[in-house]
């Protein structure tokens, strides 16, 4: 294009106001002709809305048009909840944003999904999740374009997370970032050039059910011996619960009451209680073997860590440097986020708002 056609398409964003103006930090030598003017994404332009999923709660937010976030909502459902239930829950979750959210609600651009479980990412409907007895065949793109009337993406979280954490945190990669995300289960996710490595029609990202030993614990999936059975929040919880009953008084088992605290065995990890830094050693051990994985197959420019153990960053600094492979450790770095349940709802919205602008990506349906 030549200048008059790059300059005719930036005065048409300015006046639709997708496009706002910046002053230039004056500069000693300016180049002859029109002064500089800086642009940036106008906020206000419209809005996108991110939910994520994740056992049996969800977090939502609201954005502006440069994916910051402007509203939250936090929900959750039973356990045996029906499918229509858990629809339900979504779709009062975005009204509950769009309520609060006023100003925005006629711009709304899209909706990003990050869920768990296994997922058909070209019709939005999932297929399985262990941990919920009817998370099967939920047509969440569709129901949720159809109430209100906006495209609807949909992912993996561990994808919406590591997206979120390139654009965020880590926006001088230019590379490949992996998330390794460890909640109730661990999986992860993979982006290079700020954009969601997975060209197939099912989700991919179940670190946690890659096996690791044929003998060992039953897993919820049906196999033994996977990865998550030695680290993850469900893993940490059996786990302090059979450390509790074989050591009274131990103060770990405050962690056991109402939902469990796994913050509470990785502040204690960290503060050297002996029973709870045995413990996460040992899971970060076999944390490891996880991320040579990655690192084997990948690559990655970078690695992040999110999730349950960041309280205990030291501990599993400790176990990367001593139990992963110090060659693959030379050109990756390993980053243990500062996570927060925000992060995979903002990286849904991410994804929406990448999917809706840019025209390439409808060019490679």
């Amino acid at each position: 294009m030549n200048r008059a056609t790059v300059g005719n398409i930036v005065e048409a964003l300015i006046k639709n106001g997708v496009v706002m103006e910046l002053p230039v930090l004056q500069m000693n030598a300016r180049p002859a002709g029109r002064p500089p003017i800086g642009l940036k994404l106008n906020p206000a332009a419209g809005c996108f809305i991110g939910v994520d999923m994740y056992d049996c709660r969800l977090t939502a937010v609201l954005t502006d048009f440069e994916c910051h976030p402007v509203v939250e909502h936090l929900a959750s459902f039973r356990r045996n909840a029906s499918a229509n239930v858990i629809l339900k829950t979504v779709q009062q979750a975005v009204c509950a944003l769009l309520e609060q959210s006023g100003k925005h609600k006629k711009k709304l651009g899209g909706i990003g999904l990050s869920l768990p479980g296994r997922i058909n990412l070209k019709t939005g409907v999932t297929v399985e999740y262990y941990r919920i007895p009817h998370w099967q065949n939920i047509p969440f793109a569709e129901s949720l374009s159809t109430t209100f009337k906006t495209p609807v993406f949909v992912e993996h979280n561990s994808s919406t997370v590591a997206l979120a954490e390139a654009w965020n945190n880590h926006p001088q990669a230019s590379g490949v970032v992996a998330s390794i995300l460890i909640r109730t289960g661990v999986s992860f996710g993979i982006v290079q050039n700020r954009e969601i490595i997975n060209s197939g029609t099912y989700s991919a990202g179940e670190l946690g059910h890659t096996v690791i030993n044929f003998q060992g614990p039953l897993c919820r999936c049906g196999r033994k011996g996977c990865l998550e059975t030695y680290v993850s929040g469900a893993a940490l919880a059996r786990i302090t619960e059979e450390k509790a009953s074989e050591n009274p008084g131990w103060p770990g088992a405050k962690a056991l009451q109402n939902s469990f605290d796994a913050d509470l065995i990785c502040g204690l990890a960290e503060s050297g209680d002996p029973i709870s830094r045995d413990i996460l050693r040992t899971m970060f051990r076999h944390l490891c073997i996880g991320l040579d994985t990655i690192m084997c197959l990948y690559a990655p420019d970078i690695i992040t860590i999110d999730g349950i153990f960041n309280k205990a960053a030291h501990l599993l600094h400790e176990a990367i440097e001593m139990h992963c492979m110090p060659s693959l450790l030379i050109n990756t770095k390993i980053c243990i986020a500062h996570y927060d349940n925000k992060t995979g709802a903002v990286g849904a919205a991410l994804l929406a708002a990448s999917r809706v602008c840019n025209p390439l990506h409808h060019l490679l349906q």
